[in-house]
């Protein structure tokens, strides 16, 4: 429980900080429609939540790691696939989501980018050597 506690002591809030940045881009510097901050909110979540999966399974770093199961890379990729059709598909609008501009698309994948770089970077304090994960 303790070593469950620590990971989500430290990658609980970099998501939270995330969301903020996130709210304050839509908002503040693109003054977002509620269709197109609820699109843009969902692609960011959607991305990063199922991008961090590869992230957070080992304990060394990302790109040093064995190669994930074909499975997980099958299910989440096409989890995170399906999730994409539903925000931008042919059924978009009826799910409330909206086409997004360039600049924006632009800086939801700065924001993913900048997140998986600081969960790579946190998970040596949220998910320290020894405590039994792979190590990749």
């Amino acid at each position: 429980m303790r070593q469950v506690l620590r990971f989500t002591l430290v990658m609980g809030p970099l998501s939270s900080v995330f969301d903020l940045a996130t709210f304050g881009i839509l908002l503040g510097v693109y003054g977002a429609t509620p269709e197109e901050f609820r699109t843009a909110w969902f692609v960011e979540s959607m991305v990063t939540q199922v991008l961090v999966i590869f992230l957070i399974r080992t304990a060394g770093p990302a790109w040093r790691a064995t190669r994930p199961h074909p499975v997980l890379v099958a299910t989440s990729l096409g989890a995170l696939a399906v999730a994409l059709v539903l925000a931008v598909g042919p059924f978009a609008a009826v799910l409330g989501f909206a086409p997004l501009p360039g600049a924006l698309l632009l800086a939801i994948l700065v924001l993913v980018l900048l997140y998986l770089m600081a969960a790579e970077a946190l998970k040596r304090i949220a998910v320290p050597r020894g405590n039994g994960a792979p190590r990749g």
